[in-house]
């Protein structure tokens, strides 16, 4: 069993996913992170661990017992 599990976060240009880069965190643990847009972007896409999420702001990874993937992608306002 693994005592700690990493996150590897990806936001592409247009705005960021805090908290940032590579999160370390307990087994069995939860984290959540927010997706934001910078000004004049909104959110495309939230993609974990390969799967579309939709344009969520907030994503929450529950009991964590693996490793995982989060990215984002953002898209100009017309």
């Amino acid at each position: 069993m693994r005592s700690v599990i990493t996150i590897d976060v990806t936001a592409g240009h247009g705005g960021s996913i805090t908290p940032s880069a590579r999160v370390a965190i307990g087994y069995g643990l939860s984290k959540m992170f927010a997706i934001t847009p910078r000004w004049g972007y909104s959110i495309a896409d939230v993609v974990v661990d390969g799967v579309s999420a939709g344009p969520v702001s907030i994503y929450m990874f529950s009991n964590l017992t693996e490793n995982h993937t989060i990215s984002a992608t953002f898209k100009r306002n017309a």
